[in-house]
C-alpha cells in the first residue's frame, strides 16, 4: 500500500519487468510541473524513461518527453556502433510519431563510448 501511496503523490510509475522472453526492460513514466502555453493555459507535461540491453546494440536507453501534442525524444547508447543504429532511425521515428499525431520537435542521439 505505501508503493501506491508513493506512486500517486510523486507521480511517477517505476517498472522493471521483460519486454519480451529473456529481455529485461526498465520503464519509469512521470507526471512534471505544469507549463503555460503560448495562450497562458497549462499543459501536463509527461516524460517517460526506457533503458534495455539489446543482443546487437549493447545497453540503450529511450526518454520520450511530452507536453501537448508534441515530444522530444533522446536516445543514449554505449557503443558507437548502437549510436549510429539509433541516428539511422530517426526518420522512421518522426514518422511514426507523426502518424500518431504528436510533432517531434527533437531528436537527439547520444553516445557514451567516449
Amino acid at each position: 500500500m505505501d508503493a501506491q501511496l508513493d506512486a500517486w503523490v510523486s507521480r511517477e510509475l517505476v517498472w522493471h519487468g521483460q519486454a519480451w522472453p529473456g529481455q529485461p526492460v526498465a520503464l519509469t513514466v512521470g507526471e512534471h510541473a505544469q507549463h503555460a502555453g503560448p495562450y497562458g493555459d497549462a499543459a501536463a507535461s509527461w516524460r517517460s524513461r526506457l533503458v534495455l540491453e539489446l543482443p546487437q546494440l549493447g545497453p540503450v536507453e529511450l526518454e520520450l518527453h511530452l507536453a501537448g501534442n508534441g515530444v522530444r525524444v533522446a536516445r543514449r547508447a554505449v557503443s558507437g556502433t548502437a549510436a549510429d543504429a539509433l541516428a539511422g532511425a530517426r526518420d522512421e521515428l518522426v514518422d511514426a510519431l507523426a502518424a500518431r499525431g504528436l510533432e517531434t520537435r527533437s531528436v537527439l542521439v547520444q553516445n557514451d563510448d567516449g
